[in-house]
């Protein structure tokens, strides 16, 4: 079982009004069919990205469709070298009981924002 269900994070986003308007659905199926074409000509990870992953790219990149398709063909090449699905809960808790992994506070759609210590004792990575 995967620590971070995206689905579950992704329905709260699109509860809070965060989805996609006509445009950019017309541009999020435009990036699947490009992703499709990149499945078909490159080896890429059996993952699908939810519609508001997709829309979260293209708006990172401003509206570009050919950036948002790079930044998921890198993520994908990601998702295949550290295997985040693998992270298991246990493995998490672990992690807070050695206190490398901290969770305090909440960002603007009430997720709760974790620090994940790095090399350097106050160095932190935060995910929302």
């Amino acid at each position: 079982m995967a620590a971070f269900p995206e689905k579950g994070r992704e329905e709260m986003v699109a509860v809070n009004g965060f989805g996609p308007n006509a445009d950019e659905a017309v541009f999020v199926e435009v990036i699947k069919e490009a992703l499709a074409i990149e499945r078909a000509t490159r080896p890429l990870p059996n993952y699908e990205f939810s519609d508001m992953t997709i829309l979260r790219f293209y708006r990172g990149r401003k509206g570009d469709v050919k950036k948002a398709v790079t930044g998921l063909y890198k993520n994908l090449e990601w998702r295949a070298e550290h295997k985040p699905s693998e992270i298991t809960d246990d493995m998490i808790q672990a992690e807070v009981k050695d206190k490398k992994i901290f969770v305090s506070g909440v960002d603007k759609t009430m997720r709760p924002c974790i620090y994940v210590g790095t090399s350097n004792l106050f160095s932190y990575v935060l995910f929302c």
